[in-house]
């Protein structure tokens, strides 16, 4: 297809240098006698014009009009070419224009071929284009000798540790993310990510060193779901599969339906109830909202008015330990944990409050009355006297 391309450019462009010497004698080039005839009859056709809108008078009209006709006249005799216009330099013999336009026709595209073949690169085009972005593999392969020399660059590891992951080279992965870990201990993702590392390259089997970097990880961020999902896991692959159902179980009712890790929770919690001999569980469906925990309803406070002191201090109990496990099962309830945080205030306990309070400030977003809300709470709790 290229050579066709070129071939046909190479026509086009020929055509219009040896078309024109192919034809019969070339256009002789005019006198300047001839414009000069061509100005005065335009003269002619503005004096007829002037005098129809009435700008000249009939004397002024005939004087200006014997001028020009004068100069016609002068111009239509005068045969001579004027000594300044030389022939067309192109008047060449018909033979001469046919060998010309032969040698043209043939020469050129033989000697452009010749050329192209012995300074050109005709088998590139028989070669995939390279493209001018270096792979990720050098570019990895830079950045790690680079970091040899920055052991303090925590950005720097991190991005190493996920560019060996992208290559599928997960000892060097686990390695850069260890030494991240090094550089910042307190950061739960970096846990999370050196304990994938180390899975992977483990073929995907947790060893010891994975399952201390996912409970580090659970430590340092208990909402973190890939760490809670990993350590069901271990249990999981340990055989514990009562342990390994309740956790995930625990983290699905925990999770957005839409969670991007829910298809595969779910695909997990189904095996094991399978193997538990017991029923998959029930699960919300995407884009179902998920109950919040809730407190006391309606009818729980009409009972308790009939109570002894005694009874409803124990109800009051029941009902705040209820709320309590609930949200261990759901933690992502801010408002849940708001309104426990307000029970274990009515009941004295002030650490179980501020605890709940830090839950729920930790849940609602960032800098909204809500959680500016639960920290005012906080404070206040922290600054009673002690009883």
């Amino acid at each position: 297809m290229l050579w066709i391309i070129l071939a046909v450019m190479t026509l086009v462009a020929l055509g219009f240098v040896v078309l024109p010497l192919l034809r019969q004698g070339g256009r002789p080039g005019r006198r300047r006698a001839d414009y000069d005839m061509a100005v005065y009859r335009d003269q002619l056709d503005e004096l007829e014009t002037d005098r129809a809108r009435g700008l000249l008078d009939d004397a002024s009209y005939g004087a200006a009009r014997l001028e020009v006709e004068r100069r016609l006249l002068e111009s239509a005799h005068d045969e001579a070419p004027p000594p300044d216009e030389a022939p067309a330099p192109h008047a060449l013999a018909p033979a001469t224009r046919r060998l010309l336009a032969l040698a043209l026709g043939v020469g050129l595209p033989v000697f452009a071929f010749a050329l192209y073949g012995q300074i050109g690169a005709p088998e590139l085009a028989r070669k995939p284009a390279a493209t001018s972005a270096p792979p990720i593999a050098a570019l990895t392969a830079q950045l790690a000798k680079k970091m040899q020399s920055r052991p303090n660059d925590l950005k720097g590891w991190r991005l190493l540790g996920r560019s060996y992951m992208a290559l599928r080279a997960y000892d060097q992965a686990a390695a850069a993310f260890e030494h991240a870990a090094g550089l910042a201990p307190m950061d739960a993702d970096l846990q999370l990510a050196l304990g994938e590392a180390l899975l992977s390259a483990n073929k995907g089997q947790l060893n010891d060193l994975a399952v201390r970097a996912f409970k580090q990880a659970h430590i340092l961020d208990d909402r973190q779901p890939g760490a809670r999902f990993y350590l069901a896991l271990a249990d999981y692959q340990a055989g514990r599969l009562q342990q390994a159902y309740d956790g995930w179980l625990a983290l699905a009712r925990a999770s957005d339906p839409d969670a991007p890790w829910m298809p595969q929770l779910r695909a997990h919690l189904n095996e094991a109830a399978s193997k538990l001999g017991i029923d998959a569980p029930q699960l919300p469906t995407a884009g179902a909202p998920t109950a919040p925990a809730r407190g006391p309803t309606a009818s729980d406070i009409a009972a308790a008015r009939n109570m002894s002191a005694g009874e409803q201090a124990a109800m009051i109990k029941t009902m705040v330990a209820r709320l309590a496990g609930k949200l261990r099962s759901n933690p992502e309830d801010p408002a849940g944990w708001m309104r426990l945080g307000r029970a274990y205030v009515v009941l004295g306990e002030r650490a179980k409050a501020i605890d709940a309070y830090k839950q729920a400030a930790r849940r609602w977003p960032a800098s909204s009355a809500e959680q500016a809300q639960a920290k005012a709470e906080i404070t206040r709790l922290k600054t009673l006297p002690d009883q």
